[in-house]
């Protein structure tokens, strides 16, 4: 999702590479957190790490429903599911 962010915001040409950092680093912490809660063996530790990770790729999704919103609410909608079965 991220590789296809920053393909999109590179094809506009009107955005500078590093105006788009933030926002890809933004974009990082959820992905980084849900792939953590794999790795944790305690279960309330990747029930809490899901549950952010849903609310931060839900906020994505809300703040970037136009151009690629949905992927990361499918993501948000996602964690959620997994959330509820750690």
């Amino acid at each position: 999702m991220l590789a296809l962010y920053v393909g999109l915001i590179a094809s506009e040409g009107d955005n500078s590479f590093s105006s788009t950092i933030p926002w890809v680093l933004f974009m990082a912490i959820p992905a980084t957190m849900a792939l953590a809660s794999v790795f944790v063996s305690d279960s309330r530790v990747a029930r809490r790490l899901l549950i952010g990770a849903a609310a931060l790729f839900g906020l994505i999704g809300v703040l970037g429903i136009l151009t690629i919103g949905i992927g990361f609410l499918l993501a948000a909608s996602v964690a959620t599911v997994g959330a509820s079965k750690a």
